[in-house]
């Protein structure tokens, strides 16, 4: 059963959202810099990401990420890695050629 709420989730989701160990691979189409939903005093970074199938966000206030992503040209197919859990999370990016 969790196999089809996962399926419906992924369909439908205008987000990407990545769990511990969770990787992702898509074209990177660009970011922009918007308040926070769950803290609108502080930015995060809003990146555009497409699996082939649409446009998705994926958020990160990761100042890492940002400065990894800002070396990726728009239209590059990437891999986002993350590992570990709340404050501990790190993403890995790998270009695919």
């Amino acid at each position: 059963m969790t196999n089809d709420l996962d399926q419906f989730i992924d369909d439908n989701s205008s987000y990407i959202d990545l769990a511990d160990g969770d990787s992702v691979e898509a074209v990177y189409e660009g970011f922009k810099v918007a308040p926070n939903p769950s803290d609108p005093t502080k930015n995060i970074v809003f990146y555009t990401l497409n699996k082939g199938d649409k446009p998705r966000l994926f958020k990160s206030a990761s100042v890492k990420l940002a400065k990894t992503m800002k070396e990726i040209p728009v239209g590059s197919k990437v891999v986002i890695t993350r590992t570990g859990q709340q404050k501990q999370t790190k993403y890995d990016v790998e270009v695919v050629k």
